[in-house]
């Protein structure tokens, strides 16, 4: 035994340097450089949640204060209180954020450091290069750097978890209820960044219930008191906010929990079952899907440092008596339920923040074990002795050093220059706004959202705009449209008409329009002069007539009155030349003009098929020269399988483009609803065999000579 004692003291004396607190500025100097480095341009672009939060920041400047964010339904407003500090410090600009984000990340770094070495005292003078392994694990890790660079919360959740569990290993040590107030106020203030504080509150309840202090200097009722003051006095006001407003606390913590159905699918102990095993093979195996989060595939820890982790957790659970020890093991478990439970995607990095910096812990724990009995046997051999500390700091070198290279070299060299990248973090939406800020005063964009989310302006484009043009968000309720576009349109000549396919998803056109509402107003009250596109979709312009177009004007309805087999009721419909420069109701068109048609539907009975409306142009002798199909939506674009009766019939907006070489006469146009189940059209009630009701006269005075917007109609509008 004193052989033994002497060899670990010896030990302790090699790897205790006086230049302890140069290596630790080294190291945090270190992780600061990899998430500062070319921030202004990696990550590529802003993302939309970024800008959300930066907008959220701007109305704070201007006095808009509020508890949760106004942009981000859920999301609390401390981060954007810190971005406005920021840019009142470095100007409003995306990389400001980002540098608040890379700031708070590195502060980690040195918190790692000294929680490592307070709670691994019992390792004696190695407990500093314990720290120090850790601390350096955490400044060089791919997915921390990636996080840190991002303008978001996330990047803010180690620190203050290291300051909560720093001040609660206090309060444990001394008995103090100071440090147990300082404990409880930090989660209060977690629980102001992100839900999964609400299982670092979990760890602190259960490192206080089996580690009680060493030295009490208060009873354990004030201890619990004191906790439980700090905690309230910083969270109490989102709590109350939540008391009163149950829809943002569900949206706040329960949005992707895994017993919801549009989570679990129909499966929830399976879907946990997946997540937990897919959140455990993330230490060295899986990796986070997400552009935004990772280097697709990408595993947490390189395959060397993911074999330190696991054998550093199989150490710290064979020691589990021991506090540390079992204080790591705790963290770890405690930290990954918030990724485990909220399965929206496997693994999701995001949600393993908590767990970053114990992460390092294991590995350092594995290498200080491996470092011992290295240099125990080099003693015992005698001569090697004094290449021991040699040959172990060349191994570490050579493990911290493959981790940072692969970090930087991943990062920089291959997902910020992939298009994964460019795409997860808006890229298209900055061109956009670029091209925004090009036009002049009398041009206003249009952009379509979602009428089943809560209306909002593009985050994106609101933060770079800095141009006479306007950008207007046009929410689809189809009764408000017309007065939507009617304000956006005012004193405007050109108005333009973004169709976007990639980015937010509730401002994508399939998810927003998908009955093609503004294109509809717009071919029916102005004319299509350019289509232009940019990455992530098109951009078609409109020129308006002189005169202010009148949006919501009444339409002249024509009664029908007919029945689709029992299902569909056929009440009337109005038409129009599209291709007129301004508003038209009349039934004459020339070759290649556009038809424009408003039909009313109402259900008469349940469906369990999604129909589709079919029109055809039929001359005198009954051959069809043109047609188009569409599907049947309601005004919250629902199909006619969940159509119900009500007391306003169904609206659906037509564009028809008829053949630019069609021949002078008279033209029908026709009706007929499609069943893609039965593969056929039903037939219309008390007309045997037909299917195919005539709603309209259609009179072509003779061809047109086309010009290239017209012909861009065509080809745009046209079913084949």
């Amino acid at each position: 035994m004193g052989r033994g004692t002497d060899l670990s003291r010896e030990y302790e004396e090699r790897i205790s340097r006086p230049y302890e607190t140069w290596a630790m500025a080294a190291v945090t100097l270190a992780a600061f450089i990899l998430r500062v480095q070319r921030l202004d341009v990696a990550p590529p672009a802003f993302g939309y949640d970024e800008a959300a939060r930066a907008v959220a920041a701007l109305d704070l400047l201007h006095g808009q204060h509020a508890l949760m964010s106004p942009h981000l339904p859920g999301v609390t407003a401390l981060f954007p209180y810190l971005t406005a500090g920021a840019f009142e410090s470095f100007g409003v600009r995306a990389v400001s954020q980002r540098l608040l984000a890379a700031f708070l990340s590195t502060l980690a770094v040195p918190l790692t450091y000294a929680l490592t070495r307070m709670w691994f005292q019992c390792l004696g003078r190695r407990a500093a290069a314990v720290g120090a392994l850790a601390a350096l694990g955490l400044a060089t890790a791919y997915w921390q750097v990636h996080a840190g660079r991002v303008g978001l919360e996330k990047s803010l959740i180690p620190a203050v978890l290291l300051l909560c569990l720093i001040a609660l290993w206090r309060g444990l040590e001394q008995g103090l209820a100071r440090y147990f107030a300082m404990s409880g106020a930090l989660i209060g203030l977690g629980l102001w960044l992100d839900p999964m504080f609400c299982f670092a509150l979990l760890l602190a309840a259960l490192l206080m219930v089996l580690f009680p202090p060493t030295r009490p200097a208060c009873p354990g009722l004030l201890r619990i008191l004191a906790f439980v003051l700090g905690l309230l006095v910083v969270s109490g006001p989102l709590l109350a906010h939540f008391t009163g407003h149950r829809e943002e606390f569900l949206r706040w913590g329960t949005e992707a929990f895994f017993l919801r159905p549009t989570v679990h699918g129909g499966d929830p102990l399976g879907t946990l079952l997946r997540s937990a095993a897919g959140t455990v093979l993330a230490f060295g195996l899986t990796g986070d899907p997400s552009p935004a989060a990772n280097w697709p595939g990408r595993p947490l820890l390189d395959p060397a440092m993911a074999l330190l982790f696991w054998a550093g957790l199989l150490l710290s659970l064979r020691r589990w008596r021991q506090r540390p020890f079992a204080c790591c093991v705790l963290w770890w478990a405690a930290m990954m339920m918030p990724a485990v439970l909220m399965p929206d995607r496997v693994p999701h990095f995001g949600r393993l923040m908590g767990v970053g910096p114990v992460a390092y812990v294991f590995p350092a724990l594995t290498i200080d074990m491996l470092a011992q009995a290295a240099h125990r046997t080099a003693i015992r051999a005698g001569r090697w002795q004094r290449f021991a500390p040699l040959a172990i700091g060349v191994a570490l070198l050579c493990v911290f050093e493959w981790t940072a290279i692969s970090t930087h070299h991943d990062y920089f060299n291959d997902w910020a220059r992939s298009a994964g990248a460019y795409q997860a973090f808006n890229g298209p939406d900055r061109e956009l706004a670029e091209q925004v800020n090009r036009d002049g005063p009398d041009v206003v964009y249009l952009l379509p959202y979602d009428v089943l989310w809560t209306p909002e302006p593009h985050a994106v484009l609101r933060f770079f705009h800095n141009a006479a043009a306007d950008f207007v968000t046009i929410h689809l309720n189809e009764l408000d449209v017309p007065r939507q576009l009617n304000l956006a349109t005012a004193g405007k000549r050109i108005a333009k008409w973004v169709r976007m396919a990639q980015g937010k998803a509730e401002f994508l056109e399939a998810n927003a329009d998908p009955k093609g509402l503004l294109g509809f107003y717009l071919e029916q009250h102005g004319e299509l002069i350019e289509k232009s596109g940019y990455a992530g979709g098109e951009v078609w312009a409109y020129r308006l007539p002189d005169a202010l177009p009148d949006f919501g004007r009444p339409l002249q309805f024509l009664g029908h009155g007919v029945a689709f087999e029992r299902q569909l009721w056929l009440v009337s419909s109005a038409m129009g030349n599209a291709s007129q420069p301004a508003f038209n109701e009349g039934n004459t068109i020339r070759a290649g003009d556009t038809v424009w048609l408003v039909v009313q539907w109402e259900p008469l009975n349940p469906s369990v098929d999604d129909y589709l409306a079919r029109l055809r142009l039929v001359n005198g002798a009954g051959c069809i020269v043109a047609e188009a199909e569409h599907r049947l939506l309601d005004d919250v674009h629902r199909p006619s399988s969940h159509w119900v009766k009500r007391d306003i019939p169904v609206l659906d907006f037509c564009l028809f483009p008829t053949p630019p070489d069609l021949s002078p006469g008279e033209y029908a146009l026709e009706i007929g609803v499609y069943a893609p189940l039965r593969g056929d059209c039903l037939s219309i009630h008390g007309m045997a065999g037909q299917q195919f009701f005539s709603m309209r006269t259609v009179q072509v005075d003779g061809n047109q000579t086309l010009t290239e917007a017209s012909m861009l109609v065509f080809d745009t509008w046209q079913t084949p």
